[in-house]
């Protein structure tokens, strides 16, 4: 994990603590605050985010569902944000351009399978309350810490994949 990351996250369980103390000590329900606070900032950065994707990325929204992909299909940078489901990809068929492509998974709960090219570079990040990973047969689980991951070559790979999974629970397993 990189030093931002721990400082991130040690931060953030920081300023919790903090809030939760004051809040036992004053008699005031955190919680009763913290989660229509979450609710309303989550809403205003989605409607005034920054597209933080390269032009002509793909969105998708999906509540509860799926994405499948496998045979000849165009690899693009995409951007899929779902309450619960699964996505699907399997890249060995794929059209996949030369440089880097974005694959980046929002969800509540979200299980990430990936079949991949030996030659492709890969890199994961994920922030999750829990990550259970198994990429390229290393297996890493992690509660609360930043998941972070880069395969041998992939500053010099023909083709990158960077996987950014944001959400509560990712399942995230990338296999070649």
């Amino acid at each position: 994990m990189s030093i931002r990351s721990e400082l991130l996250v040690g931060s953030l369980l920081f300023i919790l603590g903090i809030l939760w103390l004051v809040g036992n000590i004053l008699g005031v329900d955190i919680g009763a605050l913290c989660w229509p606070a979450g609710l309303i900032l989550l809403g205003v950065w989605l409607l005034v985010r920054p597209r933080i994707m390269k032009d002509g990325a793909r969105v998708q929204f999906l509540l509860f569902g799926d994405v499948r992909r496998s045979g000849s299909w165009n690899l693009a940078n995409e951007e899929i944000w779902m309450g619960i489901g699964d996505v699907d990809l399997d890249l060995r068929e794929a059209q996949i351009p030369p440089g880097e492509i974005v694959l980046r998974v929002i969800s509540f709960i979200g299980d990430i399978d990936l079949l991949v090219p030996p030659e492709m570079g890969i890199s994961v990040n994920s922030y999750a309350f829990l990550t259970d990973s198994k990429i390229l047969g290393r297996k890493r689980d992690r509660f609360v810490i930043p998941l972070e991951f880069q395969s041998e070559g992939y500053t010099s790979a023909q083709h990158k994949l960077r996987l950014e999974s944001f959400g509560f629970i990712n399942d995230i397993k990338i296999l070649q």
